[in-house]
């Protein structure tokens, strides 16, 4: 993220998605990867148990194994924070 702004990480939303998008175009990638492996997994579970069920419902483990992301297209078209999971049958 350094790349697209100077806060890094902690770059406004739409900066993360215009980023992420920006990224997929550039590497022709249908996704990119967040990857919060390095937490511990009980703080994960606790902190986000809606979407570690989603990521293990479709056989992802969050506590293992990067999340595939893509921004939402109101994401890109209007800087709207929402991102989804990636993939077509991800996008509930």
């Amino acid at each position: 993220m350094q790349r697209f702004h100077p806060a890094g990480s902690l770059a406004p939303r739409d900066v993360a998605a215009r980023a992420i998008y920006q990224t997929m175009l550039e590497s022709g990638e249908p996704c990119v990867y967040l990857d919060i492996t390095h937490k511990p997994a009980d703080l994960l579970r606790e902190r986000f148990p809606s979407i570690y069920a989603v990521c293990l419902e479709r056989g992802i483990d969050l506590t293992r194994e990067p999340i595939p992301v893509v921004p939402r297209p109101i994401t890109v078209a209007a800087a709207s924070p929402r991102t989804i999971l990636a993939g077509p049958q991800w996008t509930a």
